[in-house]
């Protein structure tokens, strides 16, 4: 069996930033009457994407890590390797 390289792991960590990245955009795009509502009431848009950031940037951090380590361990039963 061979090895897993750097590179394949390497790419499926960009492929899952790049597809949660993705999907936060579209989410924060989608939220857009929530950022008005509260920029009506007086919270500022640092605040508002901030908060986004925060939450978004755990799941992106954590989706890599996941793919990575179940591709490590599944690896032998991959079909094709």
């Amino acid at each position: 069996m061979e090895q897993i390289t750097a590179e394949t792991l390497l790419l499926l960590g960009l492929s899952a930033i790049w597809l949660g990245r993705n999907a936060v955009s579209t989410e924060i795009v989608g939220k857009l009457t929530i950022f008005r509502r509260e920029r009506d009431i007086g919270w500022r848009t640092a605040d508002f994407i901030g908060a986004k950031c925060l939450i978004y940037c755990a799941f992106t951090a954590a989706q890599p890590a996941e793919d990575c380590g179940l591709v490590c361990v599944l690896a032998e039963q991959i079909p094709g390797g």
